[in-house]
Order: C-alpha cells, then structure tokens, then sequence
C-alpha cells in the first residue's frame, strides 16, 4: 500500500554539525543542500549533493565558498540551466547566487538589496526565462516591508527593487509561486495584530 516510507538514506557521515536542509529539483536533476557547522573553526559551509532516483546521495558534494559571504540554504530554485539558490546574508544584503546542474557555483553572489537592508528571509521562483525573488528588508523606524526582484533564466538580478508592501503596510517571511502568467505572493504583515496578505506581482 502506498504512504509507507522507503528506506533511510544517510547523507552525512561525519562528526559536524548539520542543519536545514532543503530540496531543489527540475526536470533532470533533484539537489539536497544544507549548512554545515564546524564547531571548532566556528565556520559555516553550504554543502550541495545530487540525489538519485533512490534518494541516496550521488554524484559528487560540492562545498560552496563565496569570499566575504555566508552562503546558507533558504531557497533554491530551477533556472534554464540550473539552479539559483537564495539566502539573507549576515552582510545585511539578500543574495542569489547560480548553481549547475550538478550543485556547484556557476557565478558569484548578486545582491538583491540596494541598501543592504535585508532582514534574512527570502523565497525565490523562477521557470524557463526568469523568475523573482521576493525578501524583508529594514526600513527607517524599525518597520519592515517586503520587497521584489526580477531574476533572469540563469538565475542572475536585472530591472530594479519594488516594494511590495504599500503606505503604513509592513512585513515579512514573504512566499512566491508561480501564478496566472506572473506571481502569487504572500506574507505575514507585521504589527501589533499580524495577518496574513496575498497580492498579484506582474512578471514584467
């Protein structure tokens, strides 16, 4: 009968700290990230590995490493090549950065954020031709509001950054999916009664 797991794939086998793992697939390939701690080093890596039709570990593990950033798994998404994984960076700044089929960097980070302002949450979705990243970003006064990004087919920033929160609005932890030739976006307004807001974002 259906709804019983398979078996247990173990994909780390060292004494390191792990943590968040997180999924990105297409059409030919699924990817399992996470962020790798070593505590003695204080150091944080993102760890990129295929997975096989199994679900066991494949291929070979790719180890991200930008200079001067911290890339941590929050979001991946399929490109025309690829992948694009998204993350708020301790450098104040959202970030998208390229990854090939195979998980490892095909660029550099691009910045999201004009002012590096970024509050750490980010959500990205992307098709064949290009896609957007929606993220929190500190506004003056302690308010947050919840801004986009259009990225291109391999992952890469163009056009400008839109607010999506409108007037006194704010918010964070925003959530985008493809929808109606454009884009679905949610997120949680801010305040002293928080609620949930859903709101049409135009692919042009």
């Amino acid at each position: 009968p259906g709804g019983r797991p398979g078996p247990v794939q173990r994909f780390t086998m060292d004494g390191l700290t792990q943590d968040r793992p997180m999924f990105g697939a297409s059409a030919t390939a699924t990817l399992l990230a996470w962020d790798e701690l070593d505590v003695v080093a204080g150091v944080h890596t993102t760890v990129v590995r295929p997975v096989a039709d199994d679900a066991s570990a494949t291929g070979t593990e790719r180890r991200l490493s930008a200079v001067g950033f911290f890339p941590t798994p929050q979001a991946i998404a399929q490109t025309d090549d690829g992948f694009v994984m998204g993350w708020g960076d301790p450098t104040g700044d959202a970030l998208v950065m390229p990854l090939d089929a195979s998980g490892a960097m095909a660029g550099a980070p691009a910045g999201l954020s004009t002012l590096d302002d970024s509050d750490g949450t980010i959500d990205l979705a992307v098709s064949f031709g290009g896609g957007a990243a929606v993220y929190g970003a500190r506004i003056e006064g302690g308010r947050t509001e919840v801004h986009a990004h259009l990225i291109d087919g391999a992952g890469a920033p163009f056009d400008v950054e839109r607010p999506l929160t409108v007037g006194p609005d704010s918010g964070s932890d925003a959530s985008i999916a493809e929808f109606a030739g454009g884009y679905a976006v949610s997120y949680r307004q801010t305040g002293a009664s928080p609620v949930l807001r859903v709101l049409f974002l135009d692919s042009n």
